[in-house]
This record gives structure tokens, sequence and C-alpha cells, in this order.
């Protein structure tokens, strides 16, 4: 019964959750594929917190997820870990994400989303993550991540993954 749900929620076009253990994931945020949980997992999934949980459904980055979703009843998110706890992150709107000294690729928030809403990004400074805390990106330019809601913190954390 519990599979059958599932299939079904992903026939809405949410996520596919195999069980908790399994996660399909067809956006460009992250490469298409499965994924399965692993405590050394380079991949985050995360509830966002508010207001960007609301915002982030409204838009519909994250779509409605109706098994092993968000409490809100929407998809968790799926992002890439570029920063952990120990690590520099230099956040500047015009240079991008630089952790320890490197600036990464394709890291400058954008003013706008892939439908010309406006976004604010995260403010620009700089901090050294704490223990719990990610700095996460997805591997698209135009993805909803870190630089617009800044760290995520380990009570956000639904579980860590990597690529079946």
């Amino acid at each position: 019964m519990k599979r059958t749900l599932i299939l079904f929620s992903c026939l809405l076009g949410a996520a596919w959750f195999i069980d908790e253990h399994l996660r399909w994931n067809h956006t460009a945020s992250v490469p298409v594929g499965l994924y399965i949980t692993s405590a050394q997992g380079q991949f985050l999934e995360f509830c966002p917190y508010e207001p960007w949980a609301k915002l982030s459904a409204i838009r519909e980055y994250r779509p409605r997820q109706w098994v092993l979703g968000c409490p809100d009843g929407y998809q968790p998110l799926l992002k890439r870990i570029v920063a952990k706890a120990g690590d520099l992150v230099i956040f500047d709107e015009k240079r991008g994400v630089e952790v320890n000294g490197e600036v990464l690729k394709d890291s400058k928030p954008s003013g706008k989303d892939s439908a010309g809403r406006p976004l604010t990004h995260f403010p620009s400074g700089m901090a050294s993550l704490q223990p719990g805390e990610y700095w996460v990106m997805g591997d698209h330019p135009m993805s909803f991540d870190s630089r617009y809601f800044g760290p995520v913190n380990s009570s956000q954390i639904r579980r860590r993954l990597r690529p079946f």
C-alpha cells in the first residue's frame, strides 16, 4: 500500500520517494537520478524554514508531496553541500559564493527567479559555519539555495543522500 501511494504521488508531479532510504530526483537543481541515504552523502534533503518555505511552495519550487514530504505538505529541497562546520563562507552579490578562499562557479545570486519574479538574496558578508550548519547549492545557476535563504541548520535536515 505504501509503495502504491508513493507511485501515485509521483504521478501527481512530486518527487518519487521509493521508501525512506531512496529518492528519485527529476529536477535540474542536482543531477537527475536515484539517491540513497548515506551518513557521508554530499547532498542534503531538508525542509526550508519560513518565510522561504511558503515562498518556495507558492512559486512551485517545491511541489505538493503527500507521502514523506515536509510538515507543510510540500516536497523537501535536495541540494549539494558546498560548506560545513569550520568552513569560511564569504557571500557577495557581485562575486558570488567563496568557500575557504575559492569562488564557486556560477554562484552569483540572481535578482529574479526563472519566471522573472523578484528574488531577494541572503545578505552579503562572511561567516564561519558552526557545527550543524551547512551552505548548500544546486548545480543549476538558477537554483533556489543558500544564496537566498542562508545556511541550513541541522534541525531542518531530513537526511543526507548520495547518488545510488
